[in-house]
């Protein structure tokens, strides 16, 4: 599997995470929404990915690949109804509990740090 874009992927969010983390007092809801859903979209394409590129070689994917692939799906399920229902309350002009927000990061933090 490819490393090196995991590494990158990886610096990327935590580096978005930490701007987010000094700014978030001043990030609108609809901007924090766009990063959660950014960050969701790319991790998920990466878990995809990930997932793909072991299926394709299949008779050298090992067995620890294969455990971190089905962590990841099993974040991507916890976190999917999470992220779509944050992305519905900011754009209907609601307020996310802050609870749900971090919930929300956990699972991010959680799947970037699975890696590959």
């Amino acid at each position: 599997m490819k490393r090196n874009k995991g590494r990158g992927w990886c610096l990327t969010l935590i580096l978005s995470f930490v701007l987010l983390a000094g700014c978030s007092t001043t990030i609108s809801p609809k901007g924090k929404a766009l990063m959660i859903l950014s960050t969701y979209n790319s991790q998920t394409a990466l878990a995809v990915s990930d997932s793909e590129d072991c299926l394709a070689r299949a008779t050298d994917c090992t067995e620890p690949e294969r455990v971190i692939i089905r962590q990841k799906k099993a974040v991507v399920t916890k976190l999917d109804p999470l992220v779509k229902g944050y992305a519905l309350t900011v754009n209907s002009g609601g307020v996310v509990d802050r609870d749900d927000e971090q919930a929300i990061y956990d699972l991010i933090d959680d799947l970037v740090g699975l890696g590959l």
